[in-house]
């Protein structure tokens, strides 16, 4: 079903763009990049009101969740910002496998309201995916948006309770600190940070990627063109949900 034969072989340079990226820029400052009007915090109990509850079942490891919580003068709404890592990418070929992989799920809420306003995940390859009416499982004093992962790349699919497997859980959030996230931008990390600072520019993004040339801007031709050869697990896509 993910076309494991048309893409073996093919090459990568998703893994290349990330390395390009190292050299090109420098890396920017998340405090620098963050506006007078929005603060972070790590606020568990929040975090995990709302925390996704994620159908593991097609993979065989398990991420460690890190968040925080961002809100603004300038918005009604609260971000819980929920980042799934993992220590490594089972690709289907060396040229899309390596270590770390962190996948993102941010939820917009009305907290005096307690609900969700927005869902937005990646919906493939770091491709931003939206709902406004997510499918939920409600626990006692939680409210959790069900996703699946996919098994080889770690992106989401919407699904529900009842469709989920064995292997489903809500994992428990730690704090992502700035200083962590920080280091990642040090390394490379080819991402636009404005939807780490500002994250309701997510209602009007089509990724999470950045724009720098040789790193964020390689790394989404790279993946719109295979989604639209159905490659790297497009058949698994979120296709409806896709701002792409």
């Amino acid at each position: 079903m993910k076309r494991r034969q048309a893409l073996a072989g093919s090459g990568a340079v998703a893994i290349g763009s990330v390395t390009l990226a190292r050299t090109a820029r420098a890396a920017p400052s998340l405090t620098d990049n963050t506006p007078d009007y929005v603060t972070r915090s790590y606020d568990e109990d929040l975090l995990e009101k709302y925390q996704p509850m994620l159908d593991l079942s097609a993979t065989d490891e398990t991420p460690t969740i890190t968040g925080y919580v961002a809100r603004s003068a300038d918005h009604d709404t609260t971000t819980l910002n929920y980042w799934a890592m993992y220590t490594h990418q089972d690709g289907i070929s060396t040229s899309d496998s390596h270590f770390g992989d962190s996948e993102p799920v941010v939820l917009e809420v009305d907290e005096e309201a307690e609900e969700i306003v927005s869902l937005y995940y990646d919906g493939y390859h770091w491709f931003v995916a939206r709902s406004s009416s997510p499918p939920v499982h409600t626990t006692e004093g939680g409210m959790h948006p069900t996703l699946w992962v996919q098994g080889d790349y770690h992106f989401y699919t919407q699904t529900t309770k009842e469709q989920m497997g064995t292997n489903s859980d809500l994992l428990g959030v730690t704090e992502w600190t700035d200083a962590e996230i920080q280091g990642k931008l040090d390394n490379g990390w080819p991402i636009d940070i404005r939807t780490l600072t500002v994250p309701w520019s997510l209602s009007a993004k089509a990724d999470w990627w950045g724009d720098e040339i040789g790193g964020g801007a390689v790394g989404r031709l790279l993946q719109r063109t295979y989604l639209m050869l159905g490659w790297q697990g497009a058949d698994d896509a979120d296709e409806d949900a896709l701002a792409t």
